[in-house]
């Protein structure tokens, strides 16, 4: 509902949605982040992936989160590590796929 509420520009609804349901999502990392990245907080969105990934959650699925595809481009260096030794792999992007050497 948050982020439907983003998409159409009510950012302060968007963001009462978010708050009130914090204690709701707390095992939702990559859905919490996707929302942050709908708001425009990317930093925050990257603290919630590095915060789940340090508790033992899983968050190289963030791949199947369309909200959080910007995270590709940005390539982030702290996810890219995570993902990538979640996955046994090195030489990962963002989204934990392997770079092929040119």
């Amino acid at each position: 509902m948050a982020a439907a509420w983003a998409r159409l520009g009510n950012r302060a609804r968007a963001e009462s949605i978010v708050r009130q349901a914090a204690s709701l999502t707390a095992d939702l990392p990559v859905e919490r982040a996707g929302l942050q990245m709908v708001l425009g907080k990317t930093d925050d969105a990257l603290d919630i992936l590095e915060n789940a990934s340090n508790t033992g959650t899983a968050i190289s699925w963030v791949r199947t989160n369309t909200d959080l595809h910007a995270l590709q481009e940005i390539r982030d260096s702290r996810m890219s590590s995570r993902i990538c030794a979640e996955r046994g792999a090195t030489g990962c992007d963002a989204f934990g796929v392997t770079r092929r050497e040119h």
